[in-house]
């Protein structure tokens, strides 16, 4: 049987878009072919195109008498429910691809040498793992930071490089036109963190992507190329509270800004019915309360916990568009789901092993929600060199 809105879509095709079969239709149905893996069984047009290069109808599948409707524009019989499921499918494995991307850009911002109180330079490695549902990406970088002398002002910065990823299905990730960066700028009243701080940082990124879009049963995997590109700045203050000389509490306010997108792109093979996908991202502000604790273990170890919430100020997303010349246009929408979770809680976890005098290891994981409400996940490494 076919489905009430595969009918409907059949009639408007029928009455809009091409004329009916003549009493010649038979010798174009002939060589039509089926959804049956060995070809057989019986295949129907209902109509054709204007342009005569496209017919619609339906055909019998392996599930006994099914029968789906179906689009030919070769010999081959395309699933039409199954190429609009495929379509829209593709535009949500997205938002993960950008949910994870986005940690990652917030990672470069957050990226820094470990520096001491008796130490103005800094240079170190990183790595560190990211992770959205099933998308998984490794990076590594370089970081360094300087401490100008008796300002209490620091510099510092980041590059970041994809060491390899394991994406979602169909989405596979290659080659770079810039490393990810991030840079900050940042004041404090006093060496040990306490009294008053404030810090600028911002980061870019850029990657290129092969899409493939999912072959689901009798729809067509289709696959073109685009690039993903994302920047963000942010603008913090707090205030650090000694309690003793272990402790250390700073409430924090930030004020950041970040932009996260797949550019618009047309799959260009693999396909006889190729699918153009729009432009897709969010553009958000948001306010971040937080509160980070130190505590001081010993000389040579600390551990940092940091818990807040970013609160979005303002979003402009852009839905995934997509459309298939004789198929149709559909908009695969996030908004609602987005606007039901506009206070995002995230948490930070960092201990700082002290090496030796001029070097020091830190471990760090945190948790957060992304734009489109997925759960992140990061885990790293930092090993930094002072004098």
């Amino acid at each position: 049987m076919l489905s009430k809105k595969t009918t409907l879509y059949l009639s408007l095709f029928c009455t809009t878009q091409i004329y009916s079969f003549s009493a010649n239709a038979t010798s174009i149905t002939q060589d039509l072919g089926t959804l049956k893996a060995d070809n057989s069984g019986r295949s129907a047009a209902n109509a054709v195109s204007a342009d005569g290069r496209v017919v619609v109808g339906y055909a019998e599948t392996d599930l006994g008498n099914a029968r789906r409707a179906v689009i030919w524009k070769t010999e081959k019989a395309v699933d039409l429910d199954h190429t609009i499921e495929s379509m829209l499918q593709s535009t949500d494995l997205a938002r993960q691809i950008l949910g994870v991307y986005e940690g990652q850009l917030f990672s470069l911002a957050d990226q820094s040498c470990l520096l001491d109180s008796n130490k103005n330079y800094c240079i170190g490695i990183y790595t560190n793992y990211n992770n959205v549902k099933k998308t998984d990406l490794y990076a590594s970088g370089l970081i360094g930071a300087l401490r100008i002398a008796n300002t209490g002002w620091t510099v510092g910065g980041a590059v970041n490089f994809n060491l390899s990823d394991d994406l979602i299905n169909g989405y596979d990730a290659h080659g770079f036109e810039l490393p990810g960066v991030g840079a900050f700028v940042r004041y404090n009243q006093h060496l040990d963190g306490s009294g008053f701080m404030s810090e600028l940082k911002g980061s870019y990124l850029k990657q290129k992507m092969t899409i493939t879009r999912e072959a689901l049963s009798g729809a067509e995997a289709g696959q073109g190329e685009t690039k993903l590109e994302g920047y963000l700045v942010d603008l913090g203050f707090g205030y650090g509270l000694q309690s003793t000389e272990k402790w250390l509490v700073t409430p924090k306010l930030n004020l950041r800004h970040y932009d996260i997108s797949r550019d618009a792109y047309d799959e260009n093979r693999h396909a006889d019915f190729l699918a153009s996908y729009d432009k897709m991202g969010t553009r958000n502000t948001d306010l971040s309360f937080a509160v980070n604790s130190k505590y001081l273990i010993s000389p040579k170890v600390n551990v940092e916990v940091e818990v807040g919430s970013y609160i979005t100020l303002n979003n402009d997303q852009k839905d995934a568009v997509v459309k298939i010349d004789y198929v149709g246009q559909y908009e695969n929408q996030a908004k609602s789901s987005y606007d039901q979770n506009k206070f995002r809680p995230f948490v930070k976890l960092a201990t700082n092993f002290k090496v030796s005098p001029h070097s020091a290891l830190g471990i760090h994981a945190s948790w957060n929600k992304t734009t489109y409400d997925e759960n992140f996940t990061q885990a790293g490494l930092v090993y930094s060199y002072r004098w």
